[in-house]
């Protein structure tokens, strides 16, 4: 198991959240969304999420309490009645300057337990060739990739959840709680410390020595 914490976001986090996005560069969203993406077109796209059931957000906060990483799961409703297969979209994203340490496996990580806690039955993907980063994590995680040059596809069988999936999940949710709490202490511990400091030591109080 990853040593970072993730959690997915209550109602209020959504602006965090399409803070993040808004973070990413041209490339990234084009990766994120598989399209070029404006700021107004992101704010829109949260807010219509926001509500949703079937959308759930994990995120990872970084050391300054915003959103870092995340990863996005869209439960899939079937139209073919006779398939009862639940399954879910999975869409992530990771800050440039957070790479490399471990935040999209931590995500990755708790989304499957999450998925299998909800009974979902297959996770799938589709991002550009282009997404090497993601075509990497997939196969890694034993998706299976298919595709051509303009669009690749990955899936991975989910096993049926036990009693222990379940508590896993809520661990996993308290953890990322109990972090996210502890980092926003630890700024307001720090901002308070940096005002009283600076209230503490005036230039113009100073006694010249000269």
């Amino acid at each position: 198991m990853s040593h970072r914490a993730t959690h997915i976001i209550s109602p209020y986090e959504y602006v965090a959240y399409a803070t993040h996005l808004k973070r990413l560069s041209e490339d990234d969203r084009y990766c994120r969304f598989r399209s070029v993406t404006s700021d107004e077109a992101i704010e829109k796209y949260v807010k219509n999420i926001q509500n949703n059931p079937n959308e759930i957000v994990i995120a990872h906060y970084g050391d300054d309490c915003g959103i870092d990483g995340s990863l996005q799961l869209s439960i899939i409703e079937n139209p073919v009645q006779e398939v009862r297969k639940k399954i879910a979209e999975l869409s992530m994203s990771v800050l440039a300057e957070s790479r490399g340490q471990g935040i999209a496996d931590a995500l990755i990580e708790h989304a499957i337990l999450h998925a299998r806690s909800l009974q979902v039955e297959q996770l799938v993907t589709t991002c550009n060739p282009s997404n090497k980063t993601m075509i990497h994590l997939a196969k890694r995680i034993g998706m299976e990739v298919d595709g051509d040059f303009e669009e690749k596809n990955a899936e991975l069988l989910l096993q049926k959840p036990g009693i222990e999936t379940i508590s896993l999940d809520l661990f996993r949710q308290q953890l990322g709680t109990v972090d996210y709490i502890t980092k926003k202490t630890a700024n307001a511990v720090s901002l308070i410390w940096k005002t009283f400091y600076v209230n503490l030591w005036d230039p113009e109080d100073t006694i010249s020595l000269r």
